[in-house]
């Protein structure tokens, strides 16, 4: 598996989701169970890809309490919230059944999404750049370097 490929494939489609959950709440006529999948899919996305960024492997789940506890184990974020396990019901139940006609909340669910997705977003990319931070710690192989990274040590040449 392609790592790098795939978590920023994850990424845009998490924020896909996203985008995708926000229209759809605001149509009237949809079922809000379909935004909440969506919602559901992005944190589902965002958490996998900060998973395959760092080099851990995604579980095939649609579990949130898996993905937030591998997340958490690995020290990759420690304060997420876990408001995002009332999205687990929507994953697969949902696309098959009403579950309700309401869900309450769901600007409050939303602004929490965004911030996760912006988060692992910003970790992912000032990683990149060279400028971590939020305790996130880097990727498994950063310390590790290819032999085309090392300087080769070669005796100055003094004169003599």
């Amino acid at each position: 598996m392609e790592y790098l490929k795939q978590y920023e494939i994850l990424l845009k489609k998490s924020k896909n989701d996203f985008l995708t959950a926000k229209l759809i709440y605001r149509a009237e006529e949809i079922d809000i169970e379909i935004a909440l999948f969506h919602l559901q899919q992005a944190v589902e996305k965002i958490l996998k890809a900060l998973l395959l960024y760092n080099k851990i492997e995604a579980p095939k789940t649609h579990n949130l309490d898996i993905l937030i506890k591998l997340v958490v184990e690995n020290n990759l974020i420690l304060d997420i919230s876990e408001k995002f396990l009332d999205l687990n019901d929507y994953a697969v139940e949902a696309r098959y059944d009403y579950l309700s006609d309401t869900f309450e909340n769901f600007e409050e669910m939303e602004k929490e999404v965004e911030i996760l997705i912006e988060k692992i977003e910003r970790i992912i990319k000032e990683w990149i750049i060279g400028n971590w931070q939020d305790k996130v710690y880097p990727p498994i192989n950063a310390y590790k370097t290819t032999i085309k990274q090392q300087k080769k040590f070669e005796p100055r040449d003094l004169g003599k």
